[in-house]
């Protein structure tokens, strides 16, 4: 959903979407200049990296909103020290079946979009969801 592509980035794909644009690119996502930067429940090294990232503003209302909701679809978090609008943290479930997995994938990012649309955000980072343990190939996410 748009976005400038830095030079520090490989760029893999862009595709149109509604009326926006997905550009895939490799790169640090707390870099990102995005209005949203997601994050899985399901990896708790992207948590950590995002949260160390964002600093103790971002650290602490997550662990609030874990308290108040030790099961959440989605926590939304102020950026703390990232330059985005917001964090969400989105619960996603890997699949271990290859057909699944791609369906959680896309279920994951369709969700999040909504999420994302539905508070006026225009522009979001996302994670190479399931490309690291679960093996999932990135030029598959990236048409995905």
């Amino acid at each position: 959903m748009g976005g400038s592509v830095r030079s520090s980035f490989k760029f893999w794909s862009q595709k149109e979407f509604g009326k926006g644009t997905i550009e895939v690119e490799k790169g640090d996502i707390t870099a990102e200049r995005v209005h949203v930067i997601v994050g899985t429940s399901s990896s708790q090294r992207l948590k950590e990296i995002i949260l160390e990232a964002a600093g103790d503003v971002a650290k602490t209302a997550y662990k609030t909103e874990l308290e108040k909701n030790p099961i959440p679809i989605l926590i939304s978090l102020p950026p703390g020290q990232l330059s985005c609008k917001r964090i969400f943290f989105v619960k996603w479930r890997p699949e271990k079946n290859e057909t699944l997995l791609e369906k959680s994938i896309t279920d994951f990012v369709c969700n999040t979009i909504k999420n994302v649309a539905s508070h006026d955000f225009t522009s979001v980072a996302f994670p190479a969801i399931g490309c690291g343990l679960h093996g999932f190939p990135v030029d598959v996410l990236a048409k995905t």
